[in-house]
């Protein structure tokens, strides 16, 4: 059976030097497209850059353009950092520039969610609460997710004000921690969310670590199959559901979303073969044994 259209999974970023000649061909034909080649393959893409750049326009027009051949596809938006991490000094001119870019993609239905994501030190208080209803009311009508990872947010209280509010909750995988976020399977709008970053627990807070070195880590089956009826719950509670991987390290989060592909709906894959050359462990699932065969949409 086919992937059913609500449930949506795919990679956080497409934009890594450790891809080359393992996610992509190397190299690169002439005109080649990362996120249009991932595209192929998966019908959805977390895009990570604008947290660190606020986008331009003419960004988001081409990445709208490179995915028009997939109608199943949408893009989740990264918000910029100076609204989750600094949380000060920016005006409505900066939300004003930043919408101008992703109303481009929101405009043209390609929009799956705006997903705001806070670091560890964001803490659980009535200003933290005040905080999130502004930055949401500030860019409704984006379906909006949030993502903490302090256990004091794990409160019935807050998921019911979040389903009040129409604000989604990005259930993390990440190593658990002290105080972090273990995994959950919450649904609190018409998006349900699966942010998956790995369990390196030995580099996760480790002083100096790379971001490579945090996010080095490869689902084994088990821990995939896990979530196979968590996923199918969320999307039967929800409009879409996106399962996000983020162990983006040589390309270990399109192993994983070809696995996870495979395991809902017991189909071979069309793995790229530079990928099934670095991980052989994908033949059981691949439909061409040594070769690339193109996806139909």
């Amino acid at each position: 059976m086919t992937l059913d259209v609500k449930i949506k999974i795919g990679p956080a970023g497409w934009s890594y030097d450790d891809w080359r000649g393992i996610v992509y061909p190397e190299p690169k034909p002439k005109n080649f497209c990362e996120s249009a080649f991932l595209a192929v393959f998966f019908n959805t893409i977390e895009i990570n850059s604008t947290f660190y750049r606020v986008p331009e326009k003419r960004f988001t027009e081409r990445w709208v353009k490179n995915i028009e051949f997939n109608p199943n596809f949408k893009y989740t938006v990264k918000l910029h950092q100076q609204y989750t991490h600094k949380r000060a000094g920016f005006s409505t001119r900066d939300i004003a520039v930043f919408r101008s870019a992703v109303d481009i993609i929101y405009d043209n239905q390609r929009l799956g969610a705006l997903l705001i994501q806070f670091p560890w030190s964001f803490k659980k208080n009535d200003d933290s609460l005040d905080y999130i209803k502004k930055l949401t009311d500030a860019f409704s009508p984006y379906p909006c997710v949030v993502e903490v990872r302090h256990g004091d947010w794990i409160d019935p209280d807050i998921l019911a004000d979040f389903k009040q509010k129409n604000i989604g909750f990005a259930n993390i995988d990440q190593p658990v921690i002290g105080k972090s976020v273990p995994l959950t399977k919450h649904v609190t709008s018409n998006v349900s969310y699966f942010r998956l970053h790995g369990r390196n627990y030995q580099n996760w807070f480790k002083q100096g670590a790379s971001s490579a070195a945090r996010y080095d880590y490869l689902y084994n089956d088990t821990e995939l199959a896990s979530w196979v009826n968590n996923i199918h719950e969320l999307a039967e509670n929800s409009l879409e559901t996106y399962i996000v991987f983020n162990n983006h390290f040589r390309g270990q989060a399109i192993v994983n979303s070809f696995q996870l592909i495979s395991k809902l709906t017991n189909e071979r894959q069309n793995v790229p073969s530079q990928l099934l050359s670095t991980y052989p462990q994908l033949l059981p699932i691949s439909r061409k044994k040594n070769g690339f065969q193109q996806s139909l949409f």
